[in-house]
């Protein structure tokens, strides 16, 4: 039997108060029990009064958005100029339903700089993620199409993550590699 030991802000939350629950007492919910559900699943939760943790989130306008791993809110491309568009498929990313996927020029970052010189840049280049797969694995050309530089396979994990595995991007980038290294 358990017991509801207050809200997660204050370091309550469910406790046991008995061991004979058939898991010895030990507590059994994993690290994320206590994440907003609303929130993970839509990146806002306007819930007023919502007592589960906005991990990775920003509270504006009345509600928690979630932050991308580079701190940005949800929906922050729609705010981007129109005339800046997918080298792919030429729509613009400020009309993308879901975030541009980014490639940066340079694969690796660039070293420090000199003390007192400005630092080395690493432009991002962004693109639809849909059109982007399409585009790899039609071509078999696995390179940033706007450098033409070739394409880690980190990167192409994570290009399969953006578009929910539907494309197939990393298994196509090994077939690929395979052909390429048998002399096919």
């Amino acid at each position: 039997m358990g017991r509801w030991g207050g809200n997660n802000e204050s370091g309550g939350g469910w406790t046991s108060s008995s061991n004979n629950n058939g898991n010895g007492g030990r507590d059994v919910r994993g690290a994320d029990w206590d994440l907003c559900t609303t929130l993970e699943k839509t990146g806002k939760c306007s819930r007023e009064g919502c007592k589960w943790r906005h991990s990775n989130a920003e509270f504006w306008e009345g509600s928690w958005w979630q932050l991308d791993d580079e701190g940005r809110y949800h929906g922050w491309w729609k705010e981007l100029p129109p005339n800046e568009e997918c080298p792919v498929s030429l729509n613009p990313i400020s009309m993308l339903d879901k975030a541009p996927f980014e490639l940066k020029a340079n694969a690796t970052p660039p070293e420090a700089p000199r003390p007192g010189a400005l630092p080395p840049k690493n432009p991002t280049h962004r693109f639809d993620a849909e059109a982007l797969a399409k585009y790899l694995v039609g071509s078999g050309q696995f390179m940033n199409p706007v450098n033409r530089r070739p394409l880690l396979r980190s990167e192409c994990q994570a290009l399969d993550k953006a578009t929910s595995y539907a494309f197939g991007v990393t298994d196509a980038f090994a077939a690929v590699a395979s052909a390429q290294g048998s002399g096919g």
